[in-house]
């Protein structure tokens, strides 16, 4: 069955696109779906998602990225560049599959979509682990619909990854994949982290909680090389989009010069997003489209909306048609009824004897009232004239010392009497601990010391023995008999007594009949020997608070403090009083979840602190702002009473001071001396042509313009009038 999909590239060229705005497409086996996301600074910010969308071949699966694409909404529609999340099994060590290339090519042909560039799932749920704990150790755990893959990270690196099948038991896959893991590891490798995160595109969110349910209820720790039982986080579909949305955008925005993040790579076993055009089945996709090119699409004069094409049939009917059927019918003005009392008057004029003798009268009298107007317009005339001063901008960088020590401010000094308020802030901060120790248990067994002098021999409990770089002690006294002398041969006193090693770790099992030598004693006089082999010792590394950990959550903590009490700080602004935060905390409380040194993979810190801040009124400023501005002021202008532009930021004095700095950049206005009786009196009587020129010949003045009132003297007045109390001068750019 043949059919077309009328994608974007259907759309009006003149269509407007959001700028560093883009579409995802995520493909899982036979399933896609998609998401609008857009770069905005360093943040990539998810707008929608469509729902997820299953496909039997690669026509129904154009048919549903288009229907995902359209979920999207209207936001969407002149978007056209997009990146793809591909399931691991649409990729080999090459890239994407030879037929997933094809499918690709098609689509994005159909729907009128530009490729950036892929990202596999994996990688970007890894990818989005480590962004948010470069030195995170987690098993992840990503279920498809029929494998269960397996990563190790330790410390920010992906030490080892693995698939089983997968069956109807999350568990016993888990725990399958977790035996293999067993043998192919390194010793260092061996204990697997407290932490393991099930990630999954294809299960619901019932059927994820179902199996954190069931991970949770297994016993870990006693049936496999965790530190301790391990803690079950879960990645749902909507959270598995969003990590590749994510992943790609931050390497789109990085790679489009939007921002200076840089991916954190994980070692030779992940990628970075691929954007060859080959990968897509494209020769150049960088190319404008060409006929014949890999772009070429077939041409459709119908509108489009992603892919959905709009039928003439449905757009609305044209009710007025200009045509046979429906013609046009103008409508005729009614002629205007002339008043009664003007027709009295056009009768008696037309039948009176003495028509022109009435007709000279009335024109007459007209020009009389018309000289009359005129005599008035020119000796009563008004003049507006309207100046703009040639004002000077003054700008200066000035730094104000807001001292809420001082008695009054001081405007020469640049300081400013501010008042001190303290604000208590409380919050929490939970990190991951970096301090390894080890923890076990010491070896033990039982030995027989050999006396061979003639003299018995006690042994005091804690008597040092070893064997080679091992160490052991006594238990317990022990007193040795003496060797007896038997004529030919002595046979030696002997005791049994049970010694501890005296460090942890399975090397202190020793085998049966090792030789040990007692404290500094030569052999020839005393030995032991091991009765049998020694068993018990072992040991494991545990994770536990370094002194770094506590200094690390305290600084940080104290940063998210003194960030919210600035942010209080400024909500209070407002109204002339301002208020900004200074360098001087105190710890009120600390209560720290772990001493140094004790086990545990998180530290807690709950803190309540002291910040303080000064307070100022903006009225205050204008003293200080003047006194800087003084020496910049030319000779005679003077400030104008507007208030200038103020532009600060605050900078704390000095570590644990009261006291702030203002680093402003001041811009004011200064006016020139302006007389208007003076300008008055120079204009007086003078021809009009002259009068702008007269004006703006001044240095105080930039420029002029003038009106005569009424407007009706400008065909009458040809001079500016002959007193100055007809002239008004307006200054646009002057503080009444």
């Amino acid at each position: 069955m043949g059919f077309k999909i009328f994608g974007k590239q259907a759309k009006s060229a003149s269509a407007e696109i959001t700028p560093h705005t883009y579409l995802c497409l995520m493909f899982v086996n036979q399933s896609v779906q998609a998401a609008l996301w857009k770069i905005d600074g360093k943040e990539i910010q998810t707008l929608g998602e469509s729902s997820m969308f299953a496909f039997e071949d690669d026509e129904d699966g154009l048919i549903k990225a288009d229907q995902a694409l359209q979920d999207l909404g209207a936001d969407s529609e002149n978007i056209s560049e997009v990146v793809f999340g591909f399931d691991p099994q649409w990729v080999d060590e090459v890239g994407l599959l030879k037929e997933k290339k094809s499918f690709i090519k098609s689509l994005t042909e159909n729907l009128g979509l530009t490729p950036v560039g892929f990202v596999v799932i994996t990688d970007a749920l890894i990818q989005q682990i480590l962004s948010k704990d470069s030195l995170a150790s987690e098993v992840l755990i990503y279920t498809h619909y029929d494998t269960v893959s397996i990563f190790l990270i330790k410390q920010g690196k992906l030490v080892h990854e693995l698939s089983v099948g997968r069956s109807d038991n999350i568990v016993q896959d888990i725990v399958e994949g977790l035996a293999r893991f067993t043998k192919e590891l390194t010793s260092k490798d061996a204990y697997l982290p407290a932490k393991l995160v099930l990630a999954s595109p294809v299960l619901s969110v019932q059927e994820m909680n179902d199996a954190q349910q069931q991970i949770t209820s297994y016993d870990w720790s006693e049936n496999h090389p965790f530190v301790q039982a391990p803690v079950v986080e879960t990645m749902t579909t909507l959270d598995v989009l969003y990590a590749v949305v994510e992943q790609a955008g931050t390497a789109v925005a990085e790679a489009k010069g939007l921002s200076s993040k840089t991916n954190k790579q994980i070692g030779s076993k992940m990628p970075e997003m691929v954007t060859d055009a080959e990968e897509f089945g494209f020769e150049n996709i960088d190319s404008p489209v060409n006929s014949g090119d890999n772009f070429q699409t077939s041409v459709d004069p119908q509108a489009t909306s992603f892919g959905v094409p709009i039928s003439v049939s449905k757009l609305p009917e044209v009710t007025n048609r200009f045509d046979a059927v429906n013609p046009v019918v103008k409508k005729t003005k009614k002629s205007r009824q002339m008043p009664i009392i003007f027709k009295k008057i056009h009768r008696w004029y037309s039948n009176h004897p003495h028509k022109k003798i009435i007709l000279g009268g009335i024109i007459g009298g007209i020009i009389t009232l018309l000289a009359m107007f005129a005599g008035w317009v020119v000796m009563a005339h008004q003049l507006e004239i309207s100046v703009q001063l040639a004002e000077k901008v003054i700008k200066k960088d000035v730094e104000i010392l807001i001292d809420p020590t001082v008695a009054s401010s001081r405007p020469d000094e640049q300081i400013l009497k501010g008042s001190l308020e303290k604000l208590e802030i409380t919050d929490s901060e939970t990190i991951d601990t970096t301090g390894v120790t080890l923890v076990g248990e010491r070896a033990k067994g039982t030995i027989t010391l050999l006396n061979k002098t003639t003299a018995p021999k006690t042994f005091d409990s804690g008597t040092s023995l070893s064997t080679g770089s091992l160490s052991f002690s006594l238990d317990e006294e022990v007193t040795v008999a003496s060797a007896s002398d038997q004529g030919d041969s002595l046979d030696y006193g002997q005791a049994e007594v049970a010694i501890t090693a005296r460090e942890i770790g399975a090397e202190g099992n020793i085998g049966e009949g090792t030789e040990l030598t007692i404290s500094n004693f030569s052999t020839g006089t005393y030995s032991a020997k091991a009765k049998s082999g020694f068993s018990g010792g072992s040991s494991r590394e545990v994770r536990v608070v370094a002194t770094e950990d506590r200094t690390q959550v305290l600084n940080l903590l104290k940063e998210k403090l003194v960030a919210k009490a600035t942010e209080q700080f400024s909500q209070k602004s407002g109204n002339g009083t301002y208020y900004a935060p200074t360098s001087k905390t105190e710890v009120i409380e600390a209560n720290y979840s772990a001493a140094a040194g004790d086990e545990t993979d998180r530290l807690t810190l709950d803190l309540t602190l002291s910040v303080a801040g000064v307070s100022y009124l903006a009225d205050d400023l204008r003293p200080l702002w003047e006194a800087a501005l003084k020496e910049d002021i030319p000779n005679g202008y003077s400030l104008m009473e507007e208030n200038p532009e103020f532009l600060s930021e605050v900078r704390p004095e000095a570590t644990a001071s009261s006291r702030v700095i203002l680093d402003a950049a001041v811009t004011a206005k200064a006016r020139p001396p302006f007389d208007q009786q003076m300008i008055k009196e120079g204009l007086l009587n003078l021809p009009l042509r002259e009068l702008i020129g007269r004006l703006t010949e001044r240095p105080e003045i930039e420029s002029a313009g003038y009106q005569l009132k009424p407007s009706i003297a400008r065909f009458l007045v040809r001079k500016t009038p002959t007193t100055a109390d007809r002239i008004n001068i307006i200054v646009s750019n002057q503080a009444e």
